[in-house]
């Protein structure tokens, strides 16, 4: 491979010199660990080949840094990252690198309204909140989308966050997030459906719906968590890698009930 000077410079500089998917640090003054990875393979026989390709196969648009691992990785498993993912996803971590070196003010401001927010949410709670459904969950799931109503009705100078990226993915966590919401209050429409139980678990009381209907709840409500949590834990995933300065876990332990 034959990479211009210029275009290795290119690639590195908007990459910070780390890989675009685990954001490891690839050099320091004393080893140099990166790789710049074709997307689309120099053979038409490689990962991702394509005869007809048009373009600088060694360019910048078609190279992502990775390391060494990663290079691996992308390269045995063609079928998770095709040419659009590999161009997406360096997209994003290139966006990412802009974020965290320009505007510090308005990320100042993320930080603050995160730290606000994440005092009053019980974020960590919600994968335990919904681990039982669809045949239970802990009311205080409720409680999060109290806090941000809360949050968003008290602070508008704090939201919508600056970081798009940011403000994308809390999106969808809490847009998904009420959609479970809203098929459990379909479901509890009738307080007789549920028994609550000590702790604040509420159960489905199932001997109330017919097989088929009973059947159709549980998928839909399955679903919807699913959903949820993937959101959950790419918001997660974000907020580990870019606001480390964030305790995403301030919230206060919950005293039993």
């Amino acid at each position: 491979m034959s990479v211009n000077p210029s275009t290795a410079k290119k690639l590195y500089g908007l990459s910070a010199g780390r890989c675009n998917i685990c954001k490891k640090r690839l050099h320091n003054r004393n080893y140099h660990a990166g790789e710049m990875a074709h997307i689309v393979a120099e053979k038409p026989t490689g990962p991702r080949g394509c005869a007809n390709f048009v373009g600088d196969i060694n360019g910048y648009d078609n190279l992502i840094l990775l390391c060494v691992d990663h290079h691996t990785l992308i390269d045995q498993d063609t079928n998770t990252y095709t040419v659009a993912f590999l161009k997406n996803l360096k997209l994003q971590h290139e966006y990412q690198v802009d974020q965290l070196f320009t505007n510090g003010n308005d990320r100042a401001s993320d930080v603050s309204a995160l730290s606000v927010l994440m005092e009053y949410m019980p974020f960590i709670y919600v994968p335990g909140d919904v681990e039982n459904l669809p045949y239970s969950f802990n009311i205080r799931l409720l409680e999060v989308e109290q806090a941000v109503e809360g949050f968003i009705l008290g602070n508008p100078h704090m939201y919508p966050f600056y970081d798009t990226v940011l403000m994308k993915r809390f999106e969808r966590f809490y847009t998904n997030y009420q959609e479970v919401i809203g098929a459990l209050r379909w479901v509890w429409k009738d307080a007789l459906i549920f028994d609550v139980a000590i702790g604040g678990f509420s159960k489905i009381k199932s001997d109330l719906f017919g097989r088929d209907e009973f059947s159709m709840v549980c998928s839909e409500i399955t679903g919807r968590v699913s959903l949820m949590m993937q959101c959950f834990h790419d918001l997660v995933s974000y907020l580990r890698q870019f606001y480390k300065d964030v305790a995403i876990n301030s919230y206060p332990p919950r005293i039993a009930w």
